[in-house]
């Protein structure tokens, strides 16, 4: 499961990242004054299954294409459902605290088996063996229930203390372009 561990720390790495902008740069923080909404967010979106070409080939390429959302299509509508979603509703999302979005009520459904995880199903890998078993049905669920929604995160991802640390890091990596 290194690939999935991998894949899936790259995708906590950037919640976290989001996450620390949102609490740190001055704009995010600014209201407009005839609304009172903020000017700007940031959010996270997750896109369940959508047709790119980081498989790389073979058969499991073929099944991502025949199940997976066409990124010209839902794949790429709903992050933009995400991004653009002016509501107030944190069911539909736009919620100033909203800042994870999904594309489909069936990660919704399952997502919530993780809050009853034991600790040792993260030290002895039992969660990526059902990370790995959600992603699989997800790929050939998702289609029934698409709709872009906010949903909390995995409970890692609300670590300030990482995520402070994540953010000076990458401070620190762009400073000589500044």
């Amino acid at each position: 499961f290194r690939s999935q561990r991998s894949y899936a720390n790259s995708k906590l790495a950037q919640i976290l990242h989001a996450r620390a902008l949102k609490r740190k740069h001055p704009l995010l923080s600014a209201v407009q004054p005839t609304t009172g909404k903020k000017m700007a967010r940031i959010v996270s979106v997750c896109p369940g299954w959508v047709r790119t070409q980081i498989v790389g080939g073979g058969i499991l390429e073929q099944i991502v294409h025949l199940a997976a959302f066409h990124s010209d299509g839902w794949g790429l509508s709903s992050l933009f459902l995400a991004l653009f979603d002016d509501s107030s509703s944190t069911t539909t999302g736009g919620a100033d605290d909203a800042d994870f979005y999904i594309n489909s009520m069936f990660l919704s459904q399952v997502a919530f088996a993780y809050d009853y995880l034991p600790q040792w199903a993260y030290i002895t890998g039992l969660r990526d063996i059902s990370t790995f078993l959600m992603a699989t049905c997800m790929l050939w669920m998702q289609r029934f229930e698409p709709k872009s929604i906010t949903h909390p995160s995995s409970p890692e991802s609300y670590n300030l203390e990482t995520a402070d640390a994540l953010y000076d890091w990458s401070l620190a990596a762009i400073q000589p372009f500044l």
